[in-house]
């Protein structure tokens, strides 16, 4: 992993810290939580690779307690069914409002994008459009 992936990974693993609270939350107060991934994203205002880091994250866990293996059912047996569908519930919401955010934001960082790109080349038809100059006059502008 580069130093950029560890930053972006760093990034959402701090972001992921207040989820995790939130789930615990939700755990002590009778499986019960007015949490809102939604605002929570929009307050951070990320990028989408990260936000899709944070996002498989929960993914797993929802795979992991929608799985058969015993190990994953002594790991919850604390839970009784209902609470169980409760939790499940929960961490989908959590997935969902990562998706609802993407939805949202996607229109904004496809403008983001597009004009980045279009300053990139205006940036490198100048630096051409330079060279050119020069090299017709033999000289070099500053």
């Amino acid at each position: 992993m580069n130093k950029i992936q560890q930053a972006m990974h760093s990034k959402a693993n701090k972001a992921l810290g207040e989820v995790e609270y939130q789930i615990d939350l939700f755990l002590d107060n009778n499986y019960k939580s007015k949490f809102s991934m939604l605002k929570y994203l929009k307050q951070l205002d990320y990028k989408k690779k990260i936000i899709e880091i944070m996002r498989v994250n929960y993914v797993d866990m929802l795979a992991e307690l929608n799985d058969d293996d015993e190990q994953v059912k002594e790991a919850y047996d604390f839970m009784t069914t209902a609470q169980m569908n409760k939790f499940k519930k929960f961490v989908q919401s959590i997935i969902d409002g990562h998706d609802k955010y993407i939805a949202l934001m996607q229109p904004k960082w496809d403008k983001d994008s597009q004009m980045r790109r279009v300053q990139n080349k205006m940036k490198k038809r100048n630096r051409e459009r330079i060279a050119e100059i020069e090299k017709k006059y033999n000289m070099k502008v500053t």
